[in-house]
């Protein structure tokens, strides 16, 4: 067939077959490569944005860090660790109570700890009954301070007798526990900057009084020889 085709060409333009052939196939293997290598450098062009993009990020947050001073930042994180610790608050809960108690010129009488779940959240806490005494004015004053007290306790229920000026009472407190962070995101994730109801929450963090110390062996009212025991 393609010498049927040949013999049709004139004698004049058939010289010049060959050297058409080869032109064509040298701009056809010319614009298979060319498209290739154009393809690669768009891909490749994309990376080095995308790289950019990502070297911005961490210049952004680098300089954000920078800003930032790392007592400060300790502290205020060491804050809300113990606002909220990271492990069941037993200990700590007990040691600022017993804190707290000295401070009001309460005696912490006697004390029980369960561990429960919530049914609908699925979310464990420490339900903590203590019994204390005291004069009227400081057992108020106990009560009041709760809320200024970390690790954090919610008040669900206080019963209280009070007789020739001392009040006997009784108060349920819940208390619970967040385990740490496992994924601090990406390091080009950008740091989002605290906002001013943050800043207000971190500084009432900074607030709340505890314990300095763990519980001391007597320094409470011994409860069972296991508490966490329903």
């Amino acid at each position: 067939m393609i010498t049927s085709i040949i013999a049709k060409i004139p004698l004049a333009y058939r010289s010049f077959i060959l050297p058409a052939l080869v032109l064509v196939s040298i701009l056809a293997f010319s614009l298979t490569i060319g498209r290739a290598v154009w393809e690669k450098i768009v891909q490749e062009r994309g990376v080095v944005s995308a790289l950019q993009t990502d070297n911005a990020k961490l210049l952004a947050k680098k300089e954000m860090l920078a800003s930032q001073d790392n007592k400060t930042l300790l502290i205020k994180t060491q804050a809300a660790v113990d606002a909220i610790p990271a492990e069941i608050p037993a200990l700590p809960t007990l040691a600022s109570l017993n804190f707290l108690a000295t401070q009001t010129g309460v005696t912490v009488t006697d004390f029980r700890i369960t561990e429960r779940k919530d049914k609908k959240s699925e979310t464990s806490y420490l339900e903590m009954v203590v019994n204390f005494e005291g004069i009227t004015t400081s057992s108020l004053t106990f009560l009041n301070e709760l809320k200024n007290m970390a690790p954090l306790v919610k008040v669900i229920e206080i019963a209280s007798t009070v007789q020739a000026e001392t009040a006997r009472s009784k108060v349920t407190l819940n208390s619970i526990w967040s385990p740490l962070p496992k994924d601090l995101g990406k390091p080009n994730s950008p740091l989002e900057p605290l906002s001013k109801a943050d800043e207000e929450v971190a500084n009432k963090l900074l607030q709340l009084k505890k314990s300095k110390s763990k519980v001391a062996e007597g320094s409470v009212p011994q409860g069972r020889a296991n508490p966490f025991a329903l």
